[in-house]
């Protein structure tokens, strides 16, 4: 009789991760504004998309006119992508990451964010603010670069010897030095540096809120 075997199929994705910081200068200026009206950031290049930040001094409407909205915006038009993203405000202030799929078509605006990202109590209460007369948003995205693929099935025997502690860490540190299955690239003043998401997600509490949004 022929022995059992288990079937164990490895998929496989890529992403792209990139984070801005921008500083809103002249921030009792921009106080001035009604609700509604908002400061865009710089475009800037994330997975081969265009982005931008989204600052509403008062709000995105009336109804929220005592907080500060934020929303991050795809910029290229006619864009289909999906990310998963965070923004941080205020030494630390950060809202939960926000993992969406995102269409933008040529004749319409997509942002994402929070109308309540922080109350007026806190934003005044920031002696940040009030000695620097500036405001901060840092701002982390995950761009998918494909759907995860199955890549192989492979056949495995139950009989299988299970590795040793030694040979896990040798298998381990030659998966790091290899890349092999790599499946995020981290761009750092313009060089790619690959890594593996399940690791990152082990080794940083934040990193693992980040990327499971």
């Amino acid at each position: 009789m022929e022995a059992a075997s288990l079937s164990v199929s490895i998929c496989t994705a890529r992403a792209l991760y990139g984070q801005k910081s921008f500083t809103f200068s002249n921030y009792s200026l921009s106080i001035g504004l009604g609700p509604g009206e908002f400061i865009r950031s710089q475009t800037f290049n994330v997975g081969g998309f265009d982005w931008s930040i989204r600052y509403y001094p008062n709000g995105a409407n009336h109804g929220y006119r005592e907080y500060i909205s934020v929303f991050l915006e795809l910029m290229t038009p006619g864009a289909q992508v999906r990310a998963n993203f965070s923004l941080r405000i205020l030494a630390g202030h950060t809202q939960p990451s926000e993992t969406c799929l995102i269409n933008q078509e040529d004749s319409r605006v997509y942002t994402y964010g929070w109308e309540k990202f922080i109350g007026k109590t806190a934003r005044e209460s920031s002696a940040e603010l009030m000695v620097l007369n500036s405001i901060t948003i840092d701002c982390d995205i995950f761009v998918l670069t494909e759907r995860p693929l199955v890549s192989g099935t492979h056949h495995v025997s139950p009989a299988a010897r299970t590795p040793s502690s030694e040979s896990f860490y040798n298998d381990f540190a030659r998966l790091l030095e290899s890349q092999e299955g790599a499946d995020i690239t981290f761009l750092v003043k313009g060089e790619a540096f690959p890594a593996h998401q399940v690791v990152l997600i082990a080794r940083s509490p934040v990193f693992a809120g980040t990327a499971s949004g």
